[in-house]
């Protein structure tokens, strides 16, 4: 007969001691129905990755997504993580940087629109900034369109842009 501090497993129906499971402030004894093995197990297999992807997909996961980074970059953690970040683009990309810095200077100084007054130029949904389509280079730094975040990704990741 198992101790008050064991727990059976509802995946593997096994005894397992109750730090075998991770905690759960739902449950009635404070713990999750499934032990942790049983849970990696899942999460590793193609259904648990078919559910995960699914989840992250839906509007609900992505409202969860989008609090747990707020969260996250309110930490001592985030902010450093923030901090090496920007460092490290600054080393990496200085005249991205620079580029971007003389369109805030552009739009604060009333000679350039902000870019959420536009619809993005490639798939027509509102625009959240602007794309530097003929590259960093100093004379080509207000040379922008406006885009957004998706379709400005996508074309860095294209290497439509150097």
């Amino acid at each position: 007969m198992p101790a008050n501090n064991f727990k059976v497993c509802g995946k593997c129906k096994e005894y397992k001691p109750q730090p075998a499971f991770c905690k759960d402030g739902t449950a009635s004894d404070g713990f999750d129905w499934a032990c942790k093995a049983c849970r990696k197990s899942y999460r590793q297999s193609p259904e648990g990755k078919t559910a995960k992807s699914r989840y992250e997909s839906s509007e609900k996961g992505k409202a969860v997504k989008s609090r747990y980074k707020t969260c996250y970059r309110q930490t001592k953690e985030g902010k450093s993580s923030n901090r090496r970040t920007s460092a490290r683009e600054r080393l990496l990309y200085p005249n991205h940087v620079r580029a971007r810095r003389v369109v805030c200077i552009a739009i604060r100084a009333g000679r350039l629109t902000p870019a959420i007054m536009f619809q993005c130029s490639y798939c027509g949904k509102a625009a959240q900034q602007y794309h530097h389509w003929h590259g960093y280079a100093k004379e080509h730094w207000l040379d922008v369109i406006p885009a957004c975040r998706k379709c400005d990704v996508a074309l860095h990741k294209s290497k439509q842009i150097v």
